[in-house]
């Protein structure tokens, strides 16, 4: 056991890295399509759990937890069944996304590492408008499809990661189709 110990310590040292990658990214969203129709506003509450495995290179298999929240306040009118509401309005969107994933890197330089991975899996979508006193709420799991392009910076015994992923969620329940854009970036803890 202290010889496997002294092995891996031995290669980090000489610059190989482990095969796997925990990463802690803070997300920016950026609403599109139905999702901007009911949340126009940028904003930055989000924040993804990443797991990477880079043992069969070029390729690259793991798993992701994101969580985006839009919000805005406004004054338009509601629709809710056959009734209008109009009034000042609070407005919130949230999805939570468990993806697991594939994906390539080209890790031929070392210093900065690009990489395109595809991930698929479920999410929850929670929508909310309070108009005066009266809230209403939809919440339903959808299927959802996130590319993703990005690059990985290694450093000594971490990295630093940039990405932007498109996020498309079906359409279920009364929700429709939900699509955005997130700018993240974090560190991967090898």
């Amino acid at each position: 056991m202290v010889l496997e110990e002294k092995k891996a310590k031995k290669a980090r040292k000489h610059g190989a890295e482990a095969p796997f990658v925990l990463g802690v990214l803070y997300d920016t969203g950026l609403p599109m399509g139905n999702t901007a129709d009911f949340n126009k506003k940028f904003n930055g509450r989000g924040f993804s759990i990443d797991a990477r495995y880079r043992g069969f290179k070029p390729l690259r298999v793991g798993g992701s937890f994101s969580y985006i929240d839009f919000q805005e306040k406004r004054d338009s009118t509601f629709e809710y069944g056959n009734a209008t509401l109009g009034g000042m309005q609070v407005r919130e969107t949230a999805a939570s996304t468990l993806t697991g994933y594939v994906g390539v890197a080209w890790d031929k330089g070392k210093r900065v590492i690009p990489y395109l991975r595809v991930g698929i899996g479920p999410s929850r979508v929670w929508r909310r408008v309070d108009v005066g006193v009266s809230r209403f709420i939809s919440e339903s799991w959808h299927f959802a499809v996130v590319p993703e392009l990005g690059v990985e910076l290694p450093l000594r015994r971490c990295m630093i990661l940039i990405a932007a992923r498109y996020n498309f969620i079906a359409a279920g329940g009364d929700t429709p189709t939900q699509s955005f854009m997130n700018f993240s970036a974090g560190v991967g803890f090898e």
